[in-house]
C-alpha cells in the first residue's frame, strides 16, 4: 500500500518512502487488491470509474467481469469527453449509483476524495504526489518495466476470480500505450493466441470512441463487457461493434480532410527581396511561423497573410 504524505514530510522525502514500498509485481498486485476488497462490507454494491482511452476502458472491463464472477454487485462508468474523476458531472452519475466502495482506473491520484468518506481504490500507473486518507493506491509507477492500468487490473483481478480468458483485454491496454513489443507476458501470449493484426484493429476501434464530437466511449466498454476475443470487437456485427466502426470512419474523414487543408495552406512560399531571395520548405504553423504562401516586394514592408505579420528581412533572417 503506497503511505500517505504527510504534512511535515517534503516531496523527495515522500517519494523516497513510497519507491521502497511500491515496486509492484502481479502477486503484490492481487494482494493489495483481495486485502481491500476484503476490507469492506460483503454486500455493499460495488462502482468502477475509468478513463475513456483503450487503457482506462481495459482496466474497468477486467475488473467489472471479475467482480461479477466474484458475486459482487457492481457498476462500471466511463469518463466523457473533458472530464475527469474529480469533475462534477462524474460525482453526480457516480453517487446516483450509490456504491458503497469505489474503485478508479487510470484516471490518476490526487489528495482529494473523489466521493466525500467513500473508500477508493485507485489503479493507475501515472505519477502522483498524495493520495487520499481513505485511499488505496495500487500503482505501477516507479516499477520497471512499468505496467499499464490494464494488466495491473489483471493482476488484481486474478487474486479474486478465474479471469485467464481475460489476458486478451490486458494485452489491449499495453498496445494503447506502450506498443507492441511491450515487455509483458500478456502481451505476448495473446498475440500467439490471437494475433497482433486483431489486436490492433480492435484496439484502434477502441481508442476511436472517444474522438469523434459525442466523446462516448461507453459503446468501447459494452464491447469489452461481452467479447471473448479482439476478433468480436473488430470484425463483430453487435450494435456496439457497429457504432465503434462508425467511429473510426468520422475520425478517418476528420484526419483525411485535416491533411487536405494543411496541404492548401503549408505549401512553399517565397520571399523576394531587393539583394536576395529566399525559397522556403514547409514552416510548421505549431512553432510559431509563417507557413503560407506570400510575396513580398520589399525588404523592410511588413506584410500581413492571414492573421500574421512579418517582414522580409525577419523572415529572411529566419529562413538562412
Amino acid at each position: 500500500m503506497i503511505p500517505r504524505k504527510s504534512d511535515d514530510a517534503t516531496a523527495n522525502e515522500w517519494l523516497a518512502r513510497m519507491t521502497t514500498t511500491s515496486k509492484l509485481t502481479s502477486a503484490s498486485a492481487g494482494q493489495q487488491f483481495a486485502s481491500w476488497l476484503a476490507s469492506q462490507s460483503s454486500n455493499a454494491k460495488l462502482g468502477v470509474l475509468c478513463h475513456s482511452d483503450a487503457d482506462g476502458i481495459a482496466a474497468g472491463a477486467i475488473l467489472h467481469r471479475a467482480l461479477q464472477r466474484s458475486g459482487c454487485a457492481i457498476a462500471t462508468i466511463v469518463t466523457e469527453k473533458f472530464e475527469n474523476a474529480w469533475s462534477e458531472s462524474v460525482r453526480d452519475r457516480l453517487q446516483a449509483g450509490a456504491p458503497g466502495a469505489l474503485i478508479v482506473c487510470d484516471l490518476g491520484v490526487r489528495a482529494r476524495a473523489v466521493l466525500d468518506a467513500l473508500p477508493t481504490c485507485f489503479i493507475d500507473y501515472h505519477y502522483f504526489s498524495d493520495a487520499p486518507l481513505n485511499g488505496m493506491v495500487i500503482t505501477g509507477f516507479q516499477a520497471e518495466p512499468c505496467p499499464t492500468s490494464g494488466p495491473i487490473a489483471f493482476w488484481c483481478a486474478n487474486a479474486i476470480a478465474e479471469v485467464s480468458d481475460l489476458e486478451w483485454i490486458a494485452a489491449i491496454s499495453l498496445l494503447s500505450d506502450v506498443g507492441e513489443r511491450a515487455p509483458f507476458a500478456e502481451l505476448t501470449s495473446t498475440k500467439n493466441v490471437h494475433g497482433l493484426s486483431a489486436l490492433r484493429e480492435a484496439t484502434t476501434l477502441l481508442n476511436a470512441a472517444r474522438r469523434p464530437s459525442s466523446g462516448n466511449a461507453e459503446p468501447a466498454l459494452r464491447a469489452l463487457l461481452r467479447a471473448s476475443s479482439p476478433r468480436e470487437i473488430s470484425r463483430g456485427h453487435s450494435p456496439d461493434a457497429m457504432v465503434l466502426r462508425q467511429a473510426q470512419q468520422e475520425v478517418n474523414r476528420a484526419y483525411t480532410e485535416a491533411k487536405r487543408a494543411r496541404r492548401n495552406s503549408a505549401g512553399a512560399w517565397r520571399l523576394s527581396a531587393s539583394t536576395r531571395r529566399v525559397r522556403s520548405t514547409r514552416l510548421s504553423r505549431k512553432s510559431g511561423e509563417l507557413g503560407y504562401p506570400i510575396t513580398l516586394s520589399s525588404a523592410r514592408t511588413p506584410v500581413t497573410a492571414m492573421g500574421l505579420c512579418i517582414s522580409a528581412d525577419a523572415a529572411a533572417r529566419k529562413l538562412s
